[in-house]
């Protein structure tokens, strides 16, 4: 009887993890608090990463990368101008950087208390469809 208490209880618990999730990456139209835009001659290779939160990669029929990162406050997404924005990331080593047709793009808690309080950090990266990932 108590196992399936605690199995209800933890799917209950996925369930809700998984819409939350899906909500943050509801981003489509909305500005980013911080983006970075690459232009790529070649086709490219993207390397990813992310102890922060979400990574969702999209393509398009262009020669450029761009990054946006949406750093968010209570589910709302904050400008890039709000103090807070600042002090979130000194907690995170946020990377992204070009090294010829290789974006790097590296988001990672600067030591291993990885909680944030209500603060939520979600990349969207678009590519060329050309691009190896």
């Amino acid at each position: 009887m108590k196992t399936q208490i605690n199995i209800k209880t933890y799917t209950i618990i996925a369930i809700l993890m998984a819409m939350l999730s899906c909500y943050g990456f509801a981003q489509d139209g909305k500005t980013p608090t911080i983006t970075k835009t690459f232009e790529l001659n070649q086709p490219g290779t993207l390397n990813s990463r992310s102890t922060c939160g979400g990574i969702v990669v999209k393509t398009h029929d262009e020669s450029k990368v761009e990054v946006q990162v949406f750093v968010q406050r209570n589910y709302k997404i904050l400008s890039s101008t709000d103090p807070l924005v600042a002090d979130i990331l000194k907690k995170i080593d946020l990377e992204i950087e070009k090294n010829g047709s290789v974006i790097n793009v590296n988001a990672e808690h600067k030591n291993n208390f990885s909680f944030m309080g209500n603060f939520g950090f979600n990349l969207i990266i678009i590519v060329p469809r050309e691009m190896s990932c």
